[in-house]
């Protein structure tokens, strides 16, 4: 059985008697697997311990631990209490058995209420995945630990660097909300579920063997350019939200080391996937690696769809560079086939940039001049326009209108005018058909571009037809989100196809020259 096949069975299984919690279950599980830690946020009763309960149900023989701190909760009721004979001995060590440090899954209920000492504790065994205990250091079995919260951690909780620690350490984070379609509802609170209940049959369930194994070939999934390069277009949107911040306003803040968790995540989805290579579909859960407050989850979602549909594949290839090339080719045609020709012709003479003379003036010819905006009003019919001279001191208004090409303006009778002309030397673009063996050497540039454009088309094009099935079945992200790929896919492929029609463009335009 392939483990997208037995993944999916399990998923299955440990939805059962459960509603709405698809996509926790699922992160639960994929974070576990991944060895990583998840946080929940949500009001009391809404299945958040259920589905740390459950979640122990995927593990051959696993054993769980789940805690509900307190401000007075001590070291002794998480990790275990101090054995008294070892204490006898000068040996400070602890009864780990059936606490913390002996459970595969663990859940952690109301987690920013822990003391500092529990704290700094708890981030020893989720960065190093060991125990101090007295002189030993214990290799923790922990698989999953999910952490429950029905409020964010508080810059006022007075525990000050531990808890952004360890708030740093909780990879996923998602918002966990009560029942909402009223027929699941109505069964939740009347059927006989049995949610607590162990129904993962022992050919589902993940064994200590497997998980190490599995462990072991996730470190080996390709990291593929594009999604690299997603990931920096994100990083890039963030600094640029961050930027763009008002005084006092919290950044988005991602470390350094929780980029590193995100690749883990990234690969352990595409190896559950039954595949050798993160791609784009798994980006998608970096939307739940990156926001810091709720405020900040519509936005990082944005970012991160955002980047995977207008950039994606398309930044794996060099299509700026391409068209670069197209642009200095049609410069250089341009170049070799165009040319200027001089030519005389008669135009309205300008004075002081804004104005036209009109010749034939009777009365007042030293008010002739009028300005080019007002002279463009002109029609068939009468109106009143005002009048200037040479300096463009306004004079007075005249009664004009326009008789076939003439200007009649009343001054002290009807006067018929025309606009003073002038000669000037012109310039005309002409074209011209270039040498033979310039026609070659554009040929050839012509021929390499669009055999660069057809193959980059045909590896997308290839890519989707090979990877658009998948994208719909992973087991982590929404099958809705596959149209954001695909629509970047499809992008690609048409920006590709206009910019081999633009070098067949200009090929069509020399070859028509004579």
């Amino acid at each position: 059985m392939s483990q997208k096949l037995k993944v999916n069975k399990l998923l299955e299984a440990l939805n059962e008697g459960v509603f709405e919690k698809e996509v926790a279950i699922r992160l639960s599980l994929l974070t576990s697997i991944a060895g990583e830690s998840i946080f929940f946020l949500g009001l009391p009763g809404v299945a958040k311990s259920l589905i740390a309960r459950r979640l122990k149900f995927a593990f051959k023989d696993a054993k769980s631990f789940e805690y509900l701190m307190n401000r007075f909760s001590t070291p002794d009721e998480v990790f275990g209490p101090i054995s008294v004979t070892e204490l006898q001995q000068d040996n400070y060590k602890r009864i780990v058995e059936n606490y913390l440090p002996d459970a595969e899954i663990v859940f952690l209920d109301e987690i920013w209420k822990a003391g500092p000492a529990i704290q700094n504790t708890l981030l020893t065994v989720l960065n190093e995945k060991v125990f101090r205990n007295g002189k030993e250091e214990i290799k923790v079995k922990l698989k999953g630990l999910i952490s429950a919260s029905n409020e964010l951690p508080s810059e006022t909780d007075g525990h000050g660097d531990s808890v952004d620690a360890l708030w740093d350490r909780f990879l996923i984070r998602l918002v966990i909300s009560g029942v909402e379609d009223e027929g699941n509802f109505n069964s939740m609170i009347s059927d006989d579920l049995k949610p607590t209940v162990d129904n993962v049959s022992p050919e589902l369930k993940i064994t200590d063997e497997e998980y190490q194994k599995w462990n072991t070939e996730i470190d080996t999934v390709k990291i593929p350019n594009e999604v690299f390069q997603v990931i920096g277009v994100i990083r890039k949107k963030i600094q640029e939200v961050n930027n763009g911040l008002a005084d006092g306003k919290k950044e988005v803040y991602v470390s350094d080391r929780r980029w590193r968790k995100i690749i883990r995540i990234l690969r352990t989805s595409a190896f559950l996937n039954d595949r050798k290579e993160v791609d784009l579909m798994d980006c998608f859960l970096i939307k739940d690696c990156i926001w810091t407050d709720e405020t900040e989850i519509q936005k990082v979602e944005d970012i991160v769809a955002d980047s995977i549909r207008s950039y994606g594949y398309s930044l794996t290839i060099d299509i700026q560079g391409t068209k670069d090339e197209i642009i200095k080719l049609k410069a250089d045609v341009k170049k070799e086939t165009e040319y200027q020709s001089p030519y005389e012709t008669v135009v309205n003479k300008v004075y002081n940039k804004d104005f036209y003379k009109l010749i034939g003036f009777a009365t007042y010819p030293q008010y002739s001049w009028i300005k080019i905006s007002d002279f463009k009003k002109i029609t068939t019919d009468k109106q009143t326009l005002p009048y200037h001279d040479v300096k463009g001191t306004h004079h007075t208004n005249y009664s004009t209108y326009k008789v076939g090409t003439d200007i009649l303006v009343a001054d002290s009778g009807w006067s018929t005018c025309s606009v003073e002309t002038e000669k000037v030397i012109k310039k005309e673009t002409k074209t011209k058909k270039p040498d033979i063996r310039l026609i070659k050497a554009f040929d050839a540039e012509v021929e390499q571009i669009i055999n660069e454009l057809e193959k980059q088309i045909s590896i997308i094009d290839k890519h989707k037809n090979e990877k658009l099935n998948h994208l719909k079945t992973n087991l982590f992200v929404s099958k809705k989100l596959s149209e954001i790929v695909e629509e970047n896919l499809n992008n690609a492929i048409s920006e590709l196809q206009d910019l081999k029609l633009d070098v067949e463009k200009i090929k069509f335009y020399y070859d028509g020259l004579e």
